[in-house]
């Protein structure tokens, strides 16, 4: 899909959103285009930038121009393979290994103060749907969590189909 037709996409959600995640999938395997599509975003007021990448900050410091173009449009960058062997409390990772790097003025100024910051006792997450019927989660799930709500739907008679 191009890029501006994704930005035109998301136009309806400026001024109703605080900002924009990039990830699943690496967003540094197509870092130009990201970087277009930020660029894009940022005309249209939609907020900071988070991006959650399997590389390490350092790695991506390496792979070439691209990666540093886009690196200098993300206001947050987790970084860092997700390692189901490392737990972690912390916000936004989704292993210990991850780390929160703010990268703008912006993200130090808005989230400095979460950079060390854990969930509370049980994580949070939204379901949603979409105008198309499909179920959208949004958040960290805790380890099972998403097995405990596909059971309890099926309790329900609610049918899940496989997804991404």
């Amino acid at each position: 899909m191009p890029v501006r037709q994704v930005a035109e996409g998301l136009a309806p959600l400026a001024g109703r959103v605080d900002g924009v995640t990039f990830t699943g999938g690496e967003p540094f395997g197509q870092a130009a285009a990201v970087a277009q599509l930020i660029r894009e975003l940022r005309v249209l007021g939609l907020g900071d930038v988070l991006v959650y990448s399997g590389y390490t900050l350092e790695e991506l410091r390496r792979q070439g121009p691209a990666a540093l173009e886009l690196l200098g449009l993300v206001d947050i960058l987790i970084d860092g393979r997700f390692r189901e062997d490392q737990p972690t409390r912390k916000l936004w990772r989704g292993s210990a290994n991850q780390r929160m790097h703010l990268l703008s003025g912006l993200a130090r100024e808005r989230y400095g103060h979460l950079v060390e910051a854990e969930y509370p006792e049980r994580r949070r997450f939204e379901v949603g749907l979409d105008d198309e019927g499909r179920l959208f989660l949004v958040g960290i799930p805790e380890r099972g969590d998403v097995e405990r709500f596909q059971a309890a739907c099926r309790r329900r008679g609610v049918v899940l189909r496989e997804g991404s």
